[in-house]
């Protein structure tokens, strides 16, 4: 009989004290319970700096950032604008009494179990912020040659102009710009691999110098051709000497901002520019495998205008066209 009294009570205390005494205890233990949360955030915030850093240079690598790694980022500063609601409230947790201020006993309940919630989120979130990798590398991007097309003389007879200057002894640095999508990096892709093939130099490098250039990966690659150039590089910080210098030696560079090829010395620059109407016709026909004995009037009329707007631009009528023939 005193077993089952004992048991029924122990079942009253498991169901009616425990709880109460775990709500008295957001009480009580207040004040550690939201310096526990700012420890824990601080560890986090430190956790995620090291993602980020290793994000950063994921994407100087030009590399696609993990959806997982995203989503636990932007979690991280949700909990973080979460906490600092909670640290912001501490301010209001008392309220004035007679002529000193008095501990408002609610405020401090509420916010110290959302402060302890929050804490057991952000050791979570901290464990879950070990990533194998960051960042995959971006799949091959397929390049078009243009030069290979019948019709496209303007861009045969850059090429041809181009390929000489390479050939010339007294030019050491070339040019190439253009606008976004005009063709300059498969103009200098093209170039550097027919330029090893008939064996123009003894080596021939390729590499991304983008706008935040990651000095160590083009020192890996040891760039003697350089793509995508936004602003002046110092040759000699990359490895590379210069070309007056150096015999033999040629800098060949693409970059959207012609003013760039100033500030790099280029001793000879070639703009690439859209493509003319006609060319831009036939280029987008070609993708979206358009004949020429099509009599379909509206369907032609149609592909027209989206050619039209792609403004002449290949690498637009290229994605445009090959869009327009899987519908």
């Amino acid at each position: 009989m005193i077993d089952i009294a004992c048991s029924i009570v122990g079942k009253l205390a498991e169901y009616t004290v425990d709880p109460v005494l775990r709500q008295i205890k957001y009480l009580f233990f207040y004040n550690s319970n939201i310096q526990n949360l700012q420890n824990k955030v601080q560890e986090l915030e430190n956790k995620r700096n090291d993602v980020r850093l290793l994000v950063g240079a994921a994407e100087r690598n030009t590399e696609i950032i993990g959806e997982e790694v995203s989503a636990w980022l932007q979690k991280v500063d949700d909990l973080k604008e979460k906490a600092h609601e909670i640290f912001n409230s501490v301010a209001g947790s008392e309220m004035r009494c007679l002529f000193n201020r008095c501990p408002n006993l609610k405020s401090r309940y509420l916010l110290s179990r959302r402060a302890t919630k929050k804490t057991i989120e952000a050791d979570k979130l901290k464990g879950e912020g070990t990533f194998e990798r960051v960042g995959y590398p971006r799949p091959p991007v397929q390049m078009l040659n243009l030069t290979s097309h019948e019709g496209f003389e303007t861009r045969l007879s850059t090429k041809k102009k181009i390929k000489e200057a390479l050939k010339d002894k007294d030019i050491g640095i070339i040019g190439i710009c253009g606008m976004p999508g005009v063709g300059k990096t498969t103009m200098a892709m093209e170039i550097a691999k027919e330029a090893k093939d008939e064996k123009f130099f003894e080596e021939v490098a390729f590499a991304v110098v983008s706008n935040d250039p990651d000095i160590n990966k083009i020192q890996d690659q040891l760039a003697e051709a350089l793509d995508d150039v936004w602003t002046e590089i110092d040759l000699g910080t990359i490895g590379i000497p210069s070309p007056r210098d150096r015999r033999g030696l040629k800098i060949m560079f693409t970059t959207r901002i012609e003013e760039t090829c100033i500030t790099m010395e280029a001793q000879r620059t070639f703009e690439i520019k859209v493509l003319d109407e006609k060319e831009a016709w036939q280029l987008f026909k070609d993708k979206a495998g358009i004949s020429d004995d099509d009599t379909d009037a509206e369907f032609i009329s149609i592909a027209k205008a989206v050619a039209h707007e792609c403004g002449c631009l290949p690498l637009a009528l290229v994605a445009a066209g090959i869009a327009l023939k899987n519908t």
